[in-house]
């Protein structure tokens, strides 16, 4: 997924220059990295290609993916006086790939993807790309893939959970209705994380959600008819 192009303001000793070539930077990696995965997964699907070319394709995303990881892991926390990350204007970039870095076939890339991915969930003051974020996480919450979409749900999760004070009512109405959609999802991993997000959101909300929106949306679901018995 390609993002949209967003000026980055940077503090402290970030000069426009250098907060210019890193969003350039970050972008180029973000159109190779999703050019690589849908070329993979193409391939994986055709089972008639070059061998050897998927190959080398799983090997670079692989590689692209770690490097990814290990940027922003040691970049992310390191926050200055105005205790602000250097990385958080480029969220919405990173995001998707650090996501879908989760369903990677290598066990260590995942593992060190949903690490990664808590991490930018806990960083500080986002509320100035808060919009950006959750407009990327309801576009990867549509991916066929549902170990990615489950992986939504704990980063928002954190997101909420942190950032509770700074989020309008708006932001917060935006997650509620992703999360309550998420637990028809028809994968039982996907309903069983949008279960755990949504009684953080009951604890965050209170009352107000629990008895608004979650029973109202639950008695809509029992009058609609059953999905028939698959065979």
């Amino acid at each position: 997924r390609s993002a949209a192009r967003m000026p980055v303001r940077c503090r402290g000793a970030w000069t426009d220059g250098a907060c210019e070539a890193l969003q350039l930077l970050v972008e180029e990696v973000s159109r190779r990295g999703t050019d690589l995965a849908k070329r993979c997964k193409d391939a994986k699907e055709a089972k008639d290609g070059d061998e050897e070319v998927d190959k080398k394709q799983r090997l670079e995303l692989k590689h692209l993916r770690h490097t990814l990881i290990t940027w922003v892991s040691t970049v992310c926390p390191d926050y200055d006086g105005t205790y602000s990350s250097p990385c958080t204007p480029l969220l919405s970039i990173l995001l998707p790939l650090l996501l879908e870095a989760i369903e990677d076939s290598d066990m260590d890339v995942q593992r060190q993807a949903k690490a990664c991915v808590e991490l930018v969930a806990n960083t500080p003051n986002v509320t100035n790309v808060l919009p950006q974020i959750l407009l990327v996480i309801r576009a990867v919450a549509a991916s066929t893939s549902y170990q990615v979409r489950s992986s939504v749900l704990p980063f928002l999760q954190v997101l909420i959970f942190r950032h509770q004070c700074a989020a309008d009512e708006k932001e917060i109405e935006a997650v509620e209705t992703l999360v309550v959609s998420l637990l028809r999802d028809p994968h039982v991993q996907v309903r069983d994380a949008a279960g755990a997000a949504a009684s953080v959101l009951v604890r965050v909300r209170g009352d107000l959600l629990l008895v608004n929106a979650l029973r109202n949306t639950f008695l809509g679901w029992c009058n609609e008819p059953l999905p028939p018995r698959r065979a």
